[in-house]
């Protein structure tokens, strides 16, 4: 005899996600709605907050531009384009309730995101919904005792890859061959093919790599610096947090900055007051 016993085991289901009215139990959701909390973002170390999507959800393409420091922030369309007008085709973006952009946000400030990708989901907001809704929620206070924490990171990039070039006496030589090949008389001399060579007049017979040179004068160092205090008691929470990101190109004079203030103040003064 062998007696069985069936325990409940309920995986994900109480998982919160942010919704147009409030907040609701994964479960209950009838919409499609995408949830990426901080947890799934990692220890991604991006400029804009936008990028922090890229490969975390579904139905969401995140399409960088621009290598940029100073303007690499991403565009965001929520299931392809909708529209072809001039209405817009980006979703709607609220950090907290207010209407806003993604990359105004500190990435280390961000809680979750929740994106609402139907119609069904994304109606409360009526017709500036009609490209799907971004929600932000940020991190706040807690009550407890007064916590600090501290983020940093430096970092190096480099290119992954540079075409090698030719030399300029070699490139010359190609060059006679082709105009040869199409009955054309050849462009350089034997004397002007030897004076690439020698390098003795660098001015007009020069022999320079300009793409190694353009994409190895910057330093392309990053910094990063994040912190954090929260704290408070049963009535009033409090969170403020500084950021500072510091981004230099691979190519000399292209840099990005940014820095972040922010004081998130939650109190309850009174029971029907918040």
């Amino acid at each position: 005899i062998i007696n069985l016993v069936l325990d409940e085991e309920s995986l994900g289901i109480e998982e919160i996600v942010v919704v147009g009215y409030g907040t609701q139990k994964k479960v209950n959701l009838t919409g499609s709605v995408e949830s990426v909390s901080s947890g799934d973002f990692g220890k991604r170390t991006v400029t804009q907050a936008s990028n922090l999507l890229q490969g975390k959800a579904s139905g969401i393409s995140v399409r960088q531009g621009s290598g940029n420091p100073a303007g690499n922030s991403a565009s965001l369309l929520v299931r392809g384009k909708g529209t072809f007008s001039g209405a817009g085709t980006e979703p709607l973006v609220l950090v907290d309730g207010i209407e806003s952009s993604v990359d105004a946000v500190n990435p280390n400030d961000i809680e979750s995101i929740s994106i609402l990708k139907d119609a069904a989901s994304s109606a409360i907001y009526g017709s500036k919904a009609a490209n799907g809704v971004i929600l932000v929620t940020t991190k706040k206070g807690t009550a407890g005792k007064l916590v600090i924490s501290y983020n940093g990171m430096v970092g190096k990039g480099e290119p992954t890859f540079l075409p090698e070039m030719v030399n300029s006496w070699e490139y010359a030589e190609i060059v006679n061959e082709a105009m040869t090949n199409v009955g054309q008389q050849r462009r350089y001399t034997d004397e002007d093919i030897q004076k690439f060579k020698s390098g003795t007049d660098p001015v007009n017979y020069p022999n320079f790599d300009h793409i190694k040179h353009l994409f190895e004068s910057g330093n392309a160092l990053e910094t990063k610096h994040d912190l954090n205090m929260h704290g408070g008691s049963e009535t009033t929470q409090f969170l403020f947090s500084l950021g500072y990101y510091d981004q230099q190109g691979l190519i000399k004079k292209n840099s990005g900055k940014r820095y972040n203030v922010r004081l998130n103040v939650n109190s309850k003064l009174r029971k029907n007051l918040h």
